[in-house]
């Protein structure tokens, strides 16, 4: 029976094969015994998919397939012998309606003969233009497969895409060959090879020959534009050989190195290459374990120069699990729009801007500094005025300010408030702005929020990080009795260095550079020598972070050489940071020199509508940017992708759907937000203001910021030709995420939610599960985001408030299908989500981690747990990625204790109950599934809360991260 049905299905695809009027899409032909099981495996059997279509004018599609059977094996097709066999392939092989042909041949099935005849007949079939070839085998193969491929592809003239598995294949010869096809052969664009557990060796420096430039820049084989290699293990540097081809080649557009590349230093090398290609559009690295550590900032600086690069593909790699690949898919998301708009078309040029932050703690000096160094800088320099403060009657009084405190020596009579913005020039047409930024605790979460990308081409960072001797009082001033001692100094230094490396891209061309200054070092006999250890010993600890100036600076009183000496300093840093980036659209500098003019003659206007910005950039007729020069649509598309650059670079405040641009960054970030966030010392205000739950009047803000709008009008800012309103700024501030309605009206009608005026006492306190869900049947797990590098790198303040605002918007799009319930108190947020509880809790005090604990009644483990990750952790690692993010910071993933999520511990009492991700797997691998993690006593003083205990590891993990457990573990 099993023979008159093989006849017939023989005939008929003969019949099909043989046809003049059908076109076979794809045939697959399986060869060999589908179960492994089997012990005789000599016999042939095949099973075929087919798919065809009719040439007709009333053309139909058909299918003819024959499935894989468990069982019976008489169900399967059976041909008598290998000469039969050999037949059936020939005739498919020599059919001219086959386009596409793929031929997989099982462990232990004896086909050597039939696949060598395969590749014999692909030789002169220029019909097929798709063929794989994939073996199965624990035995020596017989046959050369490389090289009759290698021959093959030699001759045949009609392959466009070639594919070749071998899977569990022995060979102990280094093949050569398809360097030689690859040189003869112009019509494949697509060659992939895959050696999944393969021992079979691959000559790859005679592979890519012809695929490098000579050096009279031809390349012998220009066809092809898709390559892979993939799980292939060899002695030599696999990253090295192709970056070799990287640098020379001009048509390779997609590279897939699936799970070749273990090293890190070979990543490097591989995405070094990029710098000097600019054909490959993709690049996949799935499965290289290599693809960590500092190859994430080496891609990041090298996709600040490479704009033809449209996706990495990073999947099942270090750097996956930290969600580091969001970062860089933001980064070439960012490339891919500018490469829409043909930004790279407009002229480049060196940056000749820079910022310069003051950052360090209340009354270190910052102000008077600042100020020093303003009134030194524009006295030499008499043409130089300030950008942000054109008022010249403003101006001078704050310079004659100067002036006395550089003659006294005193300390300003008002501290900081928010973050205070001074723009300056140097004599060699250089433009720097100063950000001061106040030093008290309450205005820290503020900076997180305003300060741009600090590793942005167009305006790179210098940091003078200044530091007192002195101990603050209770009163929150200086005792000049009383010097801190040398931990204390460390811990201040290192405390605003891990805040600059949070927030700061990844980098390693192009870190951001950081000076310490040391004030009242006269004095404090001994400070510069205690400081420099200190100093020394962090340059060395954020290395690979920061770029820490060797030696601290020593202010010994406010004298006008000594300003006029760090001014120097400031100006020459600038200068090497400036020569040593890679060039920026000029444009940009048009810009920011029109917008200049513009502020000098609307000198009390600190916001511009975007119809100003437009016609501003149509009447200084900035190149790219004139309407009549390209079409109407591109120009103002370009206009709001250069808006937006000035954005993350710190330049103006924009945001395409508000219309308007904030263009005095001093105006809003000291005289509106510092006078804001004060308000929070004024409990009285506030009490009368904000309800328990921490949601403010909008009313009541509108009237704050109107009282901040009319102490701008009498320092000079009234009468703006834009009327800024207390209502614009509302809006300015919910879209920087800076807070959020109510639109559920729980809390009343126009209810806002400030994360960062939110005082103490407004956090959540103790906490419990909704009682509904505390029964038998309910699921707990706790998962902890945590700093991979806690030592350098922490989650400001103001993150979390951000990532407040971020959720709650998120939340609002996945209300109606998920039920959202989304109540946020300081440091604290709670979820309800589809019947699950989840509560994400934050430690400003700590700031190494955020811990995300789960309740469900309704969904399973894993369900739970999607939602968790899905709605949750993926979205904290976006916030991360983002430009306005904490680029620096790397969460990896880890595990809390369970009961302490069922018994709704504490902060401070789970710290320690928890456990990495990676580290429980590794564990796992080592002692097996069966393997128990022990949690350590916790104890409340003298009390025992919970004993000493061990969990099961595998229950501690979802589906998908036991299958991964598990496939590491069959490698």
């Amino acid at each position: 029976m099993a023979d008159a049905i093989i006849t017939d299905v023989v005939q008929e695809v003969s019949r099909i094969l043989t046809a003049s009027d059908v076109v076979v899409d794809e045939l697959v032909i399986h060869i060999g015994d589908y179960n492994p099981r089997k012990e005789d495996g000599t016999t042939d059997y095949i099973s075929l998919f087919m798919t065809y279509h009719q040439c007709k004018a009333d053309s139909s599609e058909g299918r003819l397939e024959q499935p894989q059977v468990d069982g019976d094996v008489k169900s399967k097709w059976r041909l008598s012998g290998g000469d039969d066999l050999k037949e059936f392939v020939s005739i498919v092989v020599e059919s001219t309606n086959v386009k596409a042909i793929s031929v997989l041949r099982y462990r232990g099935a004896d086909t050597h003969d039939v696949i060598e005849q395969f590749l014999q007949r692909l030789c002169t079939n220029h019909t097929i233009v798709s063929a794989m070839l994939q073996l199965t085998s624990t035995q020596n193969t017989t046959i050369d497969v490389l090289g009759k491929s290698a021959d093959m592809l030699c001759h045949n003239i009609g392959l466009q895409n070639f594919n070749l598995d071998l899977l569990e294949t022995e060979g102990t010869t280094k093949h050569s060959g398809f360097g030689n096809a690859l040189k003869m052969n112009h019509t494949l664009t697509s060659h992939a090879f895959n050696f999944c557990d393969s021992s079979i060796k691959l000559d790859l420096e005679e592979l890519v020959r012809p695929l490098i430039m000579d050096k009279n820049g031809h390349q012998a084989n220009s066809t092809l534009t898709t390559l892979a290699v993939s799980r292939f293990s060899a002695m030599s540097s696999v990253g090295a050989t192709f970056a070799r081809m990287l640098r020379k080649n001009s048509s390779i557009k997609h590279l897939d190195l699936t799970s070749s590349l273990t090293s890190e230093s070979d990543v490097q090398e591989l995405i070094r290459s990029l710098v000097e290609n600019h054909s490959l559009e993709t690049l996949c690295l799935v499965g290289c374990d290599g693809v960590k550590g500092s190859v994430f900032a080496t891609i990041m600086d090298v996709l600040l120069v490479n704009f033809t690069l449209k996706a990495i593909e990073l999947g099942e790699t270090p750097l996956h699990a930290k969600g580091k690949h969001l970062a860089i898919n933001e980064q070439l998301r960012r490339n891919a729009m500018s490469k829409e708009l043909h930004l790279k078309e407009l002229e480049m040029a060196k940056p000749t801007s820079a910022r310069v932050i003051f950052c360090g703690s209340p009354y270190a000096g910052k102000t008077t500094l600042r100020k020093a160094v303003v009134h030194s800088v524009e006295h030499r320099s008499i043409i130089s005025k300030s950008i942000l403060n054109p008022c010249k009657d403003f101006m001078m009084k704050r310079i004659d300010e100067g002036q006395r405190l550089i003659q006294g020596g005193k300390q300003p009579t008002h501290r900081t408030r928010g973050i205070e913005v001074h723009s300056l020039k140097s004599s060699e047409g250089i433009r720097w702005s100063i950000w001061d930024m106040g030093g008290q605790e309450e205005f820290h979460g503020f900076h997180y929020f305003i300060l741009p990308d600090l590793s942005n081409t167009g305006n790179p960072s210098l940091f003078l990080l200044v530091c007192s001797p002195y101990v603050l009082r209770d009163e929150g001033c200086p005792s000049k009795e009383k010097v801190k001692r040398p931990i204390q100094i460390e811990k201040e230094l290192e405390y605003w260095l891990r805040f600059i490396a949070s927030k700061s891209r990844s980098t390693i061309s192009f870190r951001p550079k950081v000076i310490v200054v040391l004030t009242h070092s006269d004095k404090v006999p001994g400070l510069v020598a205690l400081a420099q250890g200190c100093v020394t010993s962090l340059k060395e600890q954020f290395a690979k972070l920061l770029d820490v100036w060797s030696e601290p600076i020593a202010v010994e009183g406010f004298s006008t050489q000594l300003a006029s000496n760090v001014a120097s300093v400031i100006e020459d840093n600038i200068v090497n940071l400036l020569q040593a980036l890679p060039p920026v659209y000029k444009v940009c500098s048009d810009v920011r020199l029109a917008l200049k003019g513009w502020m000098v003659r609307n000198p009390k206007s600190p916001m511009m509508n975007w119809k100003t910005f437009s016609d501003l950039c149509q009447e200084m007729a900035l190149p790219g940017l004139v309407k009549g020069t390209a079409g109407g649509s591109m120009i103002e598309a370009r206009r709001k992708a250069v808006a937006t650059s000035m954005h993350d670079s710190g330049d103006v405040i924009y945001f395409e759907d508000l219309d308007f641009l904030v263009v005095d960054l001093d105006w809003f970030c000291h005289r509106v937000m510092g006078h804001l966030i004060k308000l929070s010392d004024d409990r009285s205000k506030l009490a009368t203001a904000t309800n328990p739950d921490g949601f403010t009047s909008r009313a009541y803000l509108e009237n704050v910021l109107v009282d901040s709008l009319k102490s701008s009008r009498e320092l000079g800012y009234g009468g703006c030709a834009l009327d800024v309103t207390a209502q614009n700024l509302v809006q300015l501030m919910l879209r920087l995420e800076l807070c959020f309605e109510d639109t559920t009206r729980s809390h009343g009608v126009g209810k806002l939610f400030i994360p960062t005026i939110l005082d103490v006492g407004q956090s959540a306190g103790l906490w419990n599960w909704s009682p509904n869900n505390q029964n038998t049947n309910s699921t707990y797990f706790g998962r902890r985001l945590q700093c991979d590098d806690p030592i350098c790198t922490f989650i400001p303040q103001g993150f979390f408030c951000r990532l407040q605002v971020a959720l709650h918007n998120n939340f609002l799009k996945v209300d109606k299908e998920m039920r959202a319930v989304y109540k946020p108190k300081r440091d604290f947020i709670y979820v309800m989500l589809n019947g699950v509880e989840i509560v994400m809790d934050y430690n400003a005090n700590v700031g190494t981690h955020i811990d995300v604990l789960v309740c469900s009644h309704e969904k399973s483990f894993d369900e739970a747990l999607d939602i968790v990750h899905g709605h949750i952790i993926e979205k904290i690692r976006q916030r991360c990625a983002a430009a306005d993010g904490c680029q620096g910071i790397a969460l990896v993933e880890g595990f809390i204790r369970t009961e302490c999520v069922k018994q709704c511990m504490s902060f401070r009492e789970r710290r320690g109950q928890a456990v990495l991700l990676e580290e429980l797997k590794q564990a796992i691998l080592s002692h097996g599934i069966g393997y128990q993690h022990p949690w350590d006593e916790l104890r409340e003083g003298k009390n025992v809360i919970l004993d000493v205990a061990c969990e099961s590891a595998m229950n501690l993990m979802g589906t998908r991260e036991k299958e991964d457990v598990v496939r590491r573990g069959l490698q």
